[in-house]
């Protein structure tokens, strides 16, 4: 899916990787402390924009949500709770 991919290409600084898991989209920062300065600092809101842009010329069906809202996490998390496993983590 082209939409995919090109939400996987987005950028940010903190982002270590973006996961789309069938219509959830999920972004991981590097760390907790990055997690927890973007969801006060306005940059999930802009994540969740950027991403809607990606997404609204591929859903001729009007599938997705007017806006969509990204999963935020880290890496952090992922390694200490989940132990590093996407299978874990999505149960």
């Amino acid at each position: 899916m082209q939409a995919e991919q090109k939400i996987k290409e987005f950028t940010h600084e903190d982002i270590w990787r973006i996961s789309v898991v069938f219509e959830s989209i999920h972004v991981f920062y590097q760390t907790d402390a990055q997690l927890a300065e973007h969801s006060l600092d306005g940059t999930n809101e802009m994540i969740d924009a950027a991403i809607t842009t990606i997404v609204k010329p591929y859903d001729k069906y009007d599938i997705f949500p007017k806006e969509l809202h990204c999963t935020f996490t880290s890496k952090q998390t992922l390694d200490e709770q989940y132990d590093g496993s996407m299978y874990f983590y999505l149960l």
